[in-house]
């Protein structure tokens, strides 16, 4: 694509019969297609559509961009900023069959064309990583016998030896060795003992005993009560490297087993699902999967869609070789002191976060292993560390001997926080007052509050006492309770600001901390109540205003009850929230400011100030009439009263709009 020529091509002329939008075609060179869109009025190319055989791109001359949107999404946007849909006129079509041929003779053919590039690139790209993905994965071998023996060994120490007893014999097949025999379970007499015999009897789901046939280990089923077939699920990694890539190749390796008394066989099934290519700071992976239509496995870039998609979980990790990672970016990623420390690892992500976040390395070094667990299980953890300095003390933001007393506790992240709260506030709590801001596992914001008003570990003995602790035991079940009392205070704290309130000692730390956080909360709900009155009245002024005037035409009464109209915009809201419907905070009020609907109360006449039944009227007819909760009027109580009403007050009535 000429973007030079493109660029410097003036506009092109607009002639008399030009107007509104129209679309130029022009040929700047050869084999080159360009149509300005262009506003005639402004005389300005809104943008240059360039189009050869082989490729499309756009040209924005005020702003100088380029971008490969086809024209279906331009005019659009065109159409979007206009507020209407374009329509053009196209001038040139003689240019366009130039570049493309005869059959091409519209903008929307010229969208076909792009549609069709675009179309042939995608399958090019396709095509490329298929048989990228196809040449990197026939490299790979298949695994050594070593490697294949070490893939199973530890599935395949599960066996089960099925029987059924009868009298003193008992019929045995092992699915270890395939065998079946009858036994004696305990001799009764010297004959016996001249027989084969178990010398014990089994029992179901029994172990302990080995199989008198080839002395494997196993459970023992009773094939009465023993159905279908048993499989057991693991993960693998294999550590491997590739023309210098190191490649994490991940498997799934299954047994089955399944038998009666009388036969019984297992085998183990090994199958490798993924491979996981690291190169160049990336990851690429790819899946193994099956082509029922030609019954053959292969090779694919792409994950499964939706929940049935592949997934890699933590497994036993084996490196092919010692030392495989050397020379690699990955020497020093400490993947194999995790494989030591840990029987089962994700080995995969493992590599994936230290290309993210090589300091991993680092704090397994230091034994800041919670830290390390933190951020390769994606907890969050990396938010704690300062990537970009360089001592340790300065990476975790605390001081030197807090970094000290944090490796001692392998780099917990609650009590990191509290670290990095002294260190920013240039302060040092006592190891008492640590150890409980751990137990409640307390964040910065909640000691920021707690300080700004109290003393800190006074503030922390109440909320013990409030929560009913006596000692700080570290159980989930009296952690949890900590933690809600621990935020109940600070909100209680927060809401004393809130209301204004003063926070004197009996404020501070009042009897029942409950009942004081439940009557703020009311506090705070009557403030913003209050607030909330006076803003849906003078937003809405009509409903005061027009008040008398709905009440003369739709007032309405007999011995029983009363429809009246409300007097602001507050009645309203009230009438919502007592009565628990939609009336107050569902646009209702303003509908009715601006006269599109009237809102009317239905009262009993013993009781005209406790909301009964709302009305909404349109039209001249009782549209809506619900009441407490949303429920619908008792018909049979009110009906009467409402036919009365309608056919005294809604007779004449065609629009409530007249009625403003």
């Amino acid at each position: 694509m000429k973007k030079k020529l493109i660029e410097d091509l003036p506009a092109p002329r607009i002639t008399k019969n030009m107007e509104d939008m129209v679309v130029i075609a022009r040929n700047p060179a050869e084999g080159l297609l360009t149509l300005d869109v262009v506003e005639t009025l402004a005389k300005e190319v809104e943008v240059r559509i360039c189009v050869t055989q082989k490729e499309f791109m756009n040209y924005y001359p005020k702003s100088g961009i380029w971008d490969q949107k086809q024209i279906n999404s331009i005019m659009t946007e065109i159409s979007m900023g206009s507020g209407e849909i374009i329509y053009y006129d196209l001038y040139g079509k003689s240019n366009i069959q130039k570049v493309l041929g005869k059959k091409y003779s519209s903008v929307l053919a010229v969208q076909a064309y792009e549609y069709e590039l675009a179309q042939e690139k995608r399958l090019n790209v396709e095509k490329q990583k298929i048989r990228r993905c196809r040449e990197r994965n026939a490299e790979v071998p298949d695994p050594d016998k070593e490697t294949d023996a070490w893939l199973k060994r530890y599935i395949g120490q599960m066996h089960y030896i099925y029987y059924k007893r009868d009298k003193k014999y008992v019929q045995i097949a092992c699915s270890a060795c395939g065998k079946n025999g009858k036994y004696i379970m305990v001799p009764e007499s010297y004959e016996d003992h001249l027989k084969r015999y178990l010398g014990f009897r089994p029992e179901h789901n029994m172990g302990g005993q080995p199989c008198p046939m080839c002395g494997a280990y196993g459970k023992w089923k009773a094939a009465g009560r023993t159905t279908g077939v048993y499989t057991q699920k693991d993960q693998r990694y294999l550590v491997d490297k590739i023309d210098g890539t190191v490649v994490i190749r991940y498997f799934e390796i299954e047994k089955i087993i399944e038998g009666t008394e009388f036969k019984a066989y297992e085998s183990i099934k090994c199958t490798e699902v993924a491979r996981n290519w690291f190169k160049d700071g990336k990851v690429q992976k790819d899946y193994q999967k099956h082509d029922p239509y030609v019954g053959e496995d292969f090779w694919d870039d792409r994950n499964l869609a939706g929940m049935a998609n592949i997934q890699q979980r933590a497994g036993k990790v084996r490196l092919k070789e010692k030392n495989i990672l050397n020379g690699t970016p990955f020497q020093y990623s400490g993947l194999e002191s995790e494989i030591l420390q840990n029987d089962y690892t994700n080995a995969e992500r493992y590599l994936t976060v230290y290309q993210r976040y090589p300091i991993i390395e680092m704090l397994g070094k230091l034994g800041m292993t919670k830290i390390k667990r933190a951020i390769l299980h994606d907890w969050g953890g990396e938010r704690y560390l300062n990537m970009t300095e360089k001592k340790p003390q300065d990476i975790f933001q605390i001081t030197k001997q807090r970094f000290n007393d944090l490796k001692e506790k392998n780099g917990d992240e609650i009590l990191l926080s509290i670290y990095q709260y002294e260190r920013k506030n240039n302060i040092r709590f006592k190891e008492q007052l640590v150890e409980k801001l751990y137990f409640f596992r307390a964040n910065e914001n909640q000691i920021s509050i707690i300080r700004q008003h109290a003393k800190l570990e006074k503030a922390l003995n109440y909320i013990l006492k409030q929560a009913e602790i006596d000692k700080l035991e570290y159980i989930d079940t009296l952690s949890d309770v900590a933690r809600l009392e621990l935020q109940r205070y600070v909100d209680y704290l927060n809401m004393l600001s809130q209301n204004g309130r003063q926070f004197t000692e009996r404020e501070l730390y009042p009897a029942e901390l409950i009942a004081a956080h439940d009557r703020e909360i009311t506090l705070l709900n009557q403030r913003k109540m209050k607030k909330e009155i006076a803003e849906k009245n003078e937003k809405n002024p009509n409903i005061k205003k027009d008040s008398a005037k709905y009440n003369r035409r739709y007032l309405y009464q007999n011995k029983d009850y009363i429809i009246r109209a409300p007097k602001d915009a507050a009645e309203i809201l009230m009438e919502g929230l007592k009565l628990n419907h939609c009336v107050g905070r569902m646009g209702y009020i303003e509908a009715m400011n601006r006269h599109e609907t009237v809102i009317l109360f239905l009262r009993k006449k013993a009781h005209k100030d406790v909301p009964y039944y709302t009305l909404e009227i349109k039209e001249g007819k009782i549209t809506q009439a619900y009441g407490y909760g949303d429920k619908t009027p008792d018909w049979e109580k009110i009906s009467p009263f409402l036919e009365a009403f309608k056919a005294v007050k809604l007779k004449d009535i065609k629009s409530e709009r007249e009625a403003g």
